[in-house]
């Protein structure tokens, strides 16, 4: 079974429930609590696109930004370690609307083809570099593609005031 990364933009209303109850972050980590449309499956992309700094000329901004959109947030409920569905090791985290809006900010600031389509020409040690040695038919549509969904949601968080959950399924 392959582990992938889940986002997900709650409510603020709905994200102080999750920190307050392991039942209702379980709802939300089991796609019950928010329409499919308010969750993103960016499958085992996260590694890879943190790691394009070093083999592209991504400016530090947005590194940063891609890094504080996949990674640098706070846990929602400790509590929720313990539950059964849980993955040990990747603990449910948030960002909350302000961070939420600096993250799409950092991510609009991306030139999303010039970035992807720096990257070297495909061969194995790029391949080792980037994905640790997993394989995509298509690697520079495949991190186009995500970046450009992770990009979208965040915007769209942004927009209407959300919150971004991240957990890893």
């Amino acid at each position: 079974m392959a582990i992938v990364q889940q986002l997900a933009r709650p409510t603020m209303d709905q994200l102080g429930r999750c920190r307050e109850s392991v039942e209702e972050l379980h709802r939300l980590c089991s796609f019950e609590m928010l329409p499919a449309g308010d969750h993103l499956d960016l499958d085992w992309a996260p590694d890879p696109l943190m790691r394009l700094g070093r083999l592209t000329s991504i400016t530090a901004a947005a590194e940063a930004a891609i890094s504080k959109a996949l990674s640098d947030s706070i846990e929602v409920n400790p509590a929720y370690r313990e539950h059964q569905d849980t993955i040990w090791g990747h603990p449910v985290t948030y960002l909350e609307q302000d961070d939420v809006a600096e993250v799409a900010s950092g991510l609009a600031a991306i030139d999303a083809p010039a970035v992807i389509g720096g990257l070297p020409r495909w061969n194995r040690r790029i391949n080792s570099r980037l994905f640790d040695g997993q394989k995509a038919s298509d690697p520079k549509h495949y991190l186009l593609q995500h970046l450009a969904a992770l990009r979208t949601f965040y915007s769209e968080a942004a927009q209407a005031g959300r919150a971004v959950v991240l957990w890893w399924d």
